[in-house]
């Protein structure tokens, strides 16, 4: 039997509602589906890039930074601040593109980048003090017998290490902290090598050393902090 032409062309429609019954839509409303999300972290080998990448000139800023701590007037402590600062930087530098980041993997990363540079240079400080001590004492010693400056340093350089092993063992970086903290001075009798010594004592001694201790880590902490955290995951509410 013949089509009509007419029923062909007419799309089929949907079946008429019942009357007094309004026809609604069965789609759900999108703007009521739209929230906000938070930002989810993301993977962490970019950080972890960015921490070995800051890592590099954290070294040469612990070199530093092992000087600036004998500063007086602990006009040294900004360095630790502004150290820090550049250090963070360099790994928010590098981080950035793929942030944000989860808390935990920034916060052991801003550790390791803080705890590198300040125990490097703390190292560095006790690795020196022999050789400061010795220093020190061959400008204020006349009577340095039948030897040559640099013989008389490395014999005083050699007895101030024995001493730190002797007394504050294991000597080298824990019995220089031992040393500053229950003593701090060279007293007639510690060195073998001088006859008449004059005391001697660090920049800063006992609770005042302390105190530069605490108060560098803090200032190198916020410095990198400041940087590196910005990177987290941010919550709105």
């Amino acid at each position: 039997m013949p089509v009509d032409a007419r029923t062909q062309a007419e799309p089929h429609s949907a079946p008429a509602s019942p009357a007094g019954v309004s026809s609604t839509s069965t789609q759900p409303d999108m703007s009521e589906q739209v929230q906000w999300q938070p930002d989810l972290p993301g993977p962490t080998r970019r950080w972890w890039t960015a921490v070995g990448v800051a890592a590099l000139p954290a070294l040469p800023l612990a070199w530093l930074l092992s000087y600036g701590a004998s500063l007086p007037f602990y006009l040294g402590l900004f360095f630790f601040m502004l150290f820090g600062l550049m250090i963070g930087a360099v790994a928010y530098r590098v981080a950035a593109p793929q942030k944000p980041y989860a808390t935990m993997p920034l916060l052991v990363g801003t550790t390791f980048l803080v705890a590198l540079p300040w125990s490097l240079s703390l190292i560095k400080e006790a690795r020196d003090f022999p050789d400061d001590v010795a220093r020190k004492v061959s400008m204020r010693t006349r009577d340095i017998g039948d030897r040559s400056v640099e013989e008389f340093r490395n014999l005083v350089a050699s007895d101030v290490r024995a001493l730190l092993v002797d007394r504050y063992g294991p000597g080298q970086v824990w019995g220089y902290v031992r040393w500053v903290l229950t003593n701090g001075e060279l007293k007639l009798g510690d060195l073998p090598t001088l006859n008449n010594p004059v005391p001697m004592a660090p920049a800063q001694t006992r609770g005042w050393w302390a105190f530069r201790v605490v108060a560098s880590i803090a200032l190198l902490g916020f410095g990198v902090a400041s940087q590196t955290l910005l990177l987290r995951v941010t919550q709105k509410h």
